[in-house]
């Protein structure tokens, strides 16, 4: 039989029963009989993210299989290479790569008229890789390890990140660092240019042994450090930190102690007046989180507290007057909340951060200190600074900033977790950066963003599961070298590339994040067979996918091909705070949006459900999209188009309700 792929699209929020036993049984031919087609499809054997699926062919025939995978409780098409097979009857073997671990695989072989014949459903535990496919210098890292070791050999490992820094930077390629399962290293690494490393001699991080990831963390278990008891269930820690940003208890993040939400009342360049802050003294680290417009938040400092009114650098920068085509059309009282104060800890796990003293305050209650608590003391995990880098199989985490931040060519990241960071899971950044590929991750519980390519053109973004990013606060990126951070249309976003071209991006699944699930301008990307499941947790007038003519953007917002995405954007249950008579009020919630002058786009055979305000928008200055073959379902708007468009093609769109609105120019 010749099998092959099927690829289709399919959501199913429940979750199958699963179970891989690795002692499979022996299948022999003679177990066929007359009326069977298939038997005993199973899992023959497993290894370096790879399976080999075995089924006894009975009766002879045309068969095709096809194959689901479930990432975080969606259902996406499983699209891999797989190799060809013969037509003869008998036992028939065939191997599916790019497998992820603890991940749900669904596999069916369809007859000649399409009817599922046979069925294989499994979960595949503990790790998917091996060493064999490495080749040149090796160095293995272990906690067992000792850096008076060469670190060649799995039997005599070196120890410690200060030691693999020493390698790394004296190296020449073909090199590779395997840290082996079930580790965990406090730390983080440079990685530097590498003498003689190519697209074909990479260098490699990766991992060994049999067990869970291998961990780079920003903080090692904190329950157990010279905690002072305050007496009124509070407790302080001297440490010195990078900057206010997160904590993390028992995996959930945690921000700064925050105020209820503030309504500002007046500003300027340097001062905010806000109802609710009479009687507040000052405390060092003290930052304010604001809305702008219903798209953006923003943070500054605090440099003082005077009779109602927080002070400091640009801290008034926010617009906290609406401005006049906004559609409200005049001035509203934005909000606000103040993060880092003693006056605002109330709760289980509120805490503080005297940025003069570098003391921590936790209210961690009568068991607080039972559980796992991270205090992020690094910026980074990895810092890509050489080209030609491959990062696999690894965990980042706990980490100030993001879990890699890159300024190099052809880096490939796949098969990682990369998970409560403050920034973002993956930052690259620079123009010389192009031909980027991540797959395969689980990026998730990020303050900013989950992947960012800023001036990253000719990559890949694919199978990545990206969920919990930018769900919780205002604000609470730290951007860019440091600065605190702007939660705009590039930040509190799943996957987002800002002045670039010709990325692809696919086959991702991506919920629940504060704006938009896939943010791009520039030219000849693609977006595909993505689902994006409720964005706009935090801020408004986004969309699933979102296209912007971003200002001094090296290329126009054009040519792109957005299709086959389903995109469920219901409502948010959340206190975007833009208008304080309606804090849960959501502006322009849309699934496709084509902001200002966006550019001959095909929007062709996606899906979008829950459309409350708007399915497609093409807002202002767009022209030349070609709109096709779309199925739509929306409450309020299918389509609505804004000013100047010309030469837009819409045709056979499937619309549950139709309230199609062109607005004059």
């Amino acid at each position: 039989m010749a099998a092959v792929i099927v690829f289709f699209l399919a959501q199913n929020r429940n979750k199958i029963s699963t179970g891989f036993n690795s002692d499979v049984k022996k299948i022999t031919t003679s177990s066929c009989d007359d009326k069977t087609k298939i038997k005993d499809f199973q899992v023959q054997s497993y290894s370096d993210h790879a399976v080999v699926l075995q089924w006894l062919e009975c009766n002879p025939g045309h068969y095709t299989i096809r194959g689901q995978e479930n990432g975080m409780d969606l259902w996406t098409d499983f699209v891999k290479d797989t190799s060809s097979l013969g037509s003869e009857n008998g036992i028939q073997n065939l191997t599916i790569g790019h497998l992820n671990a603890d991940t749900q695989y669904r596999f069916e072989i369809l007859d000649a008229g399409g009817n599922v014949v046979s069925k294989l459903d499994f979960s595949i535990s503990g790790n998917l890789y091996s060493g064999t496919q490495y080749t040149g210098n090796t160095y293995y890292v272990s906690t067992k390890g000792n850096d008076g070791n060469a670190g060649t050999t799995v039997s005599a490992p070196i120890k410690t990140l200060e030691k693999v820094q020493q390698i790394l930077d004296t190296a020449r390629s073909p090199i590779n660092i395997l840290f082996e399962t079930d580790g965990e290293w406090v730390g983080s690494l440079t990685l530097p240019d590498i003498p003689g490393a190519s697209i074909n001699s990479p260098v490699q991080i990766g991992a060994y042994g049999h067990g869970n990831l291998p961990r780079l963390v920003g903080s090692k278990n904190m329950n157990q450090a010279p905690w002072i008891d305050n007496g009124n269930g509070t407790y302080d820690l001297s440490i010195d930190l990078p900057g206010v940003g997160a904590l993390f208890i028992n995996h959930q993040m945690h921000y700064p102690a925050r105020s209820a939400l503030l309504r500002i009342v007046d500003g300027n360049s340097t001062s905010l007046s806000a109802e609710g802050l009479y009687g507040l003294l000052m405390f060092d680290g003290m930052q304010i989180s604001f809305r702008g417009t219903h798209w953006s938040a923003d943070q500054r400092n605090v440099d003082q507290i005077s009779q109602g009114a927080v002070n400091g650098k640009n801290v008034g920068t926010v617009t906290w007057k609406v401005m006049k085509n906004l559609p409200n059309k005049g001035t509203i009282h934005n909000g606000a909340y103040l993060y880092n104060h003693p006056d605002f800890m109330r709760d289980l796990y509120d805490w503080t951060y005297d940025t003069s003293k570098n003391v921590l305050q936790l209210r961690a209650g009568t068991n607080g200190f039972q559980h796992d608590i991270r205090i992020p003391q690094h910026n980074y995990g990895l810092i890509v600074i050489g080209d030609h880098y491959r990062i696999r199989d690894l965990g980042l985490h706990y980490y100030h900033k993001d879990a890699i931040f890159s300024e190099g060519t052809d880096l490939h990241v796949s098969y990682n977790e990369l998970s409560h960071n403050y920034n973002s899971g993956l930052y690259v950044y620079g123009s010389k950066t192009d031909g980027l590929e991540v797959s395969h991750n689980r990026i998730h519980n990020i303050s900013g963003v989950g992947v960012f390519g800023q001036r990253s053109s000719f990559s890949r973004v694919t199978y990545n599961a990206i969920f919990d990013i930018g769900d919780q606060a205002w604000g609470r990126a730290t951007g860019l070298d440091g600065q605190l951070g702007a939660a705009n249309n590039q930040f509190l976003t799943g996957i987002t590339f800002y002045s670039t071209q010709s990325n692809y991006i696919a086959y991702n699944q991506i919920e629940n994040v504060g704006y938009v699930g896939i943010r791009f301008d520039g030219k000849n990307h693609i977006a595909e067979y993505n689902q994006i499941i409720d964005p706009l947790r935090q801020l408004s007038d986004g969309g699933g996918i979102y296209s912007f003519q971003a200002a001094k953007a090296t290329y126009q917002t054009k040519e792109n091909l957005i299709q086959k995405n389903i995109i469920d954007n219901t409502q948010a249950d959340n206190q975007v705070g833009y208008k304080m008579d309606k804090p849960n009020a959501k502006l322009m919630h849309v699934g496709i949006y084509m902001d200002n002058n966006s550019k001959t786009t095909k929007i062709l055979d996606n899906t979008i459900i829950g459309c409350t305000d708007i399915c497609i928008l093409l807002n202002r200055h767009n022209d030349g999209h070609t709109i096709d073959g779309n199925i739509l379902y929306g409450e309020n708007k299918i389509l609505q188009v804004t000013r100047a468009q010309k030469n837009t093609f819409i045709q056979s769109e499937t619309m549950s309700w139709l309230d199609l609105l062109i607005l004059p120019t």
